[in-house]
């Protein structure tokens, strides 16, 4: 690792230490982000009664963090893990407070809360692909794999827990308190990262400090030009464009044969499969570090999508939600430990938060899709009498919901094809399921593709 700081200020938290503050920070500010998400959307939808608040409030939530996470690997590379988190949870904090001052004046309009969110999720571009960057500098290399499982648990947690307490604060106090609890949270997720000593690594791994500009093609180039990490980032974003398209499926799936108590309990057993597959992973029990294992567990969680979608059964169902939420943390995980132990520390930042950037970008684009294939050709196709009513339908059934059935089912088959062709594959001259280029080396800008 290049220019890793020597000593640490007297008084900062260092090492296993400080990663464990740092864990805490994202816990906390993750928590902070998801009553904030939760809250808003009740009270938006509450206020207005309109779905189209609610719609613009997830995706002002998405898009300019996905778009910009194009972009922070590189300020995170320059600037340092420590410096980015620090920048993303203070820029988050002061955008809740000015939601709660302007709640405490009766002032709250719906305009300023568009606005609030959309520049706190351009500020949560920076802490998550900076804390997974900061791993290299603060655990050892055979540590890499359980410390990723320690940040997923936190993310799992906060999914789970935060709609529970912001409901409760909602009924309770109102929206002005889940503002200050935020607000708290964030405050303390600052702090959390201020008594830590993060190491630093150079931003670009030319020889001489070079601008924004070329450390933004720098990382791009790496990209290309590494065949392995190439690879696992196009059948990552096709992977994910499907799972955004079967995730709009499984309510509408579920709803369309039981009640909306049955699908609560279908989510709240996958985010428990998921916490378990973190706890899994942190424990040293699942360990995925190279790409074949990867693409193992993304052709098993094709199946599961399969198996979601054969029957109206609520069993297969929640059992088939449940294992595939329990992969999700164990392929997150690998991806992270082949970037950290593969790409040159000076790099870490820029791969990090691409790979995340690509898969967020699938969400908005896949959302839509969903719906217009759902509504205006497979659910016709599979209705009594629909086109495929007599072939398909005479194996998955017919009516309401079965349409859905059949996309979930067909997005989780090309998955298991795409995976299943990758790791058959020959490998190249690469070596197999790693990311390192030659020895180690990084790929400057305008290297031509291997």
């Amino acid at each position: 690792m290049a220019d890793l700081e020597s000593s640490a200020p007297r008084g900062l938290l260092t090492g296993k230490n400080a990663f464990a503050a740092m864990a805490g920070a994202q816990l906390i500010a993750g928590f902070a982000t998801g009553l904030l998400s939760f809250g808003l959307s009740v009270w938006a939808f509450q206020t207005t009664r309109s779905a189209a608040a609610v719609s613009t409030l997830l995706t002002l939530g998405q898009i300019p963090r996905a778009v910009l996470m194009y972009f922070s690997g590189t300020v995170i590379d320059r600037q340092g893990a420590r410096w980015s988190m620090l920048v993303g949870h203070t820029g988050a904090m002061v955008c809740v407070a000015s939601l709660w001052a302007a709640h405490a004046a009766g002032a709250l309009s719906m305009w300023h809360i568009y606005a609030a969110i959309g520049v706190s999720a351009a500020f949560q571009s920076l802490p998550w692909p900076a804390a997974v960057s900061a791993i290299v500098t603060l655990m050892p290399e055979n540590k890499y794999g359980r410390a990723n499982g320690f940040l997923q648990s936190a993310n799992a947690v906060s999914s789970i827990l935060a709609p529970l307490a912001a409901g409760l604060l909602l009924r309770r106090a109102g929206i002005g308190t889940v503002f200050a609890a935020a607000g708290v949270l964030l405050a303390g997720a600052v702090a959390s990262i201020v008594l830590t000593s993060i190491p630093r690594h150079g931003g670009s791994t030319s020889a001489s400090r070079s601008s924004y500009r070329h450390d933004y093609a720098e990382g791009w180039a790496y990209l290309r030009n590494n065949r392995m990490l190439f690879r696992l980032t196009a059948v990552l974003a096709f992977c994910s464009l499907a799972i955004a398209i079967a995730t709009v499926l499984v309510q509408p799936l579920v709803l369309s044969f039981t009640s909306s108590a049955a699908l609560g309990v279908v989510m709240s057993l996958a985010g428990l499969g998921m916490l378990a597959g973190s706890i899994a992973v942190s424990a040293g029990m699942a360990p995925v570090k190279d790409f074949r294992s990867i693409l193992t567990l993304l052709a098993a969680s094709g199946l599961c999508m399969v198996a979601a979608g054969a029957g109206r059964s609520m069993i297969l169902i929640a059992s088939a939600m449940v294992v595939y939420m329990s992969m999700q943390p164990m392929i997150s995980s690998g991806v992270q430990t082949m970037i950290q132990s593969g790409v040159p520390a000076g790099l870490q930042g820029r791969m990090h938060s691409t790979l995340t950037a690509i898969t967020l970008t699938m969400l908005p684009l896949g959302y839509p899709i969903a719906g217009a294939l759902a509504d205006r050709v497979f659910e016709p196709m599979l209705a009594a009498g629909g086109r495929l009513s007599d072939s398909v339908g005479a194996l998955i059934g017919t009516g309401p919901g079965r349409g859905d059935a059949f996309m979930l089912m067909l997005l989780g088959l090309a998955i298991v094809t795409v995976s299943t062709a990758l790791r058959t594959a020959r490998p190249s001259r690469q070596a197999e399921g790693t990311v390192a280029g030659p020895a180690g080396a990084p790929v400057s800008v305008g290297d031509e593709l291997l």
